[in-house]
């Protein structure tokens, strides 16, 4: 079909935007619809606070959120305490991605608003989703989180060597923690790393259940790595360690059937686990671990059965 010069051709998708700008707020409603829900219902302090909100479509024709929302993120959110106080902001800010519904269809999006609000104080919270479309606001329902402190079990103060891959030649203060968090289905240990000077925190990170029995083993290498090792079942233990910048480096897993794993340092300042027989996460039951064959031996290492034949 041809057009006089002059003349545009209205899409199904601009369609969809004209029909709703000036919509009155029930209308809005009536064509979209928002729901939110947290990973858990408590928090340690620092960790991350992971929001998913859901966006279904109820409309017949395609909404295009970032077109619809002008100037004004399509999606924001508001944090109060359970007097309704709101949560002041931190300078991070936040884009929501580009959401294109068709007719009926249902997307979801995540953000970590930890480092989004100065939750700084542990307490009791409620967190909100807004939907804003041509100066309409679509509203989800309040869901209530808390906050914690945990115990402290371990710390430690390290100044790190400055980064071999960064740019920076500036020494890196860094507060290491252990803390202990007993909730309603069991104890769990996290790691944090802190630079005390500037109040920065890289990470708070749950590195799983710890049993009651057997105290777990910290230590800081030369380049600022931290090392953890817990037992984190009746003859299960885990290692995990973090870089000074607060990432994840490694996990790995020992059983103690022959002797408990031990976390030592070495004479060059590194780490190392001696005793123990590691264990593998098995590839077609990722939920479990079993052990390697034989006990003792990594995967990957040649079989010492061999120096026998």
């Amino acid at each position: 079909m041809r057009h006089a010069p002059g003349d545009r051709q209205v899409t199904p998708r601009a369609l969809a935007c004209c029909f709703l700008v000036g919509l009155p707020l029930s209308a809005l409603q009536a064509q979209v619809s928002i729901e939110t829900s947290l990973d858990q219902n408590e928090y340690v302090l620092f960790e991350p606070i992971n929001i998913t909100v859901k966006v279904t479509n109820l409309m017949g024709d395609p909404l295009d959120l970032a077109r619809m929302s002008g100037k004004e993120p399509w999606l924001s959110f508001t944090v109060t305490t359970l007097n309704d106080d709101e949560v002041d902001r931190t300078d991070r800010a936040w884009i929501p991605p580009r959401m294109v519904l068709m007719a009926g269809q249902v997307k979801s999006t995540s953000a970590n608003i930890t480092p989004l609000y100065a939750l700084r104080d542990p307490g009791d919270y409620r967190i909100f989703a807004q939907l804003n479309l041509d100066g309409n606001t679509v509203t989800s329902r309040k869901i209530r989180f808390s906050v914690v402190r945990g115990i402290s079990i371990w710390d430690q103060k390290y100044t790190a060597r400055p980064d071999p891959d960064g740019t920076s030649k500036a020494m890196r203060p860094r507060l290491y923690s252990l803390v202990l968090h007993r909730g309603d289905k069991g104890q769990y240990l996290y790691a944090r790393i802190i630079n005390p000077v500037e109040s920065r925190v890289y990470c708070t990170t749950c590195l799983g259940n710890v049993v009651n029995f057997g105290e777990p083993r910290a230590r800081i290498d030369l380049k600022g790595n931290f090392h953890i090792l817990h037992q984190s079942g009746t003859r299960i233990f885990t290692y995990t360690s973090f870089s000074a910048q607060g990432k994840r480096l490694d996990v790995r897993y020992f059983s103690n059937i022959s002797s408990p794993p031990q976390l030592i340092v070495t004479d060059d300042g590194g780490t190392e686990i001696v005793g123990g027989e590691e264990i593998v996460p098995d590839d077609d039951k990722p939920e479990r671990v079993v052990p390697t064959a034989p006990l003792a031996r990594p995967p990957g290492r040649e079989d010492s059965r061999k120096d026998d034949d």
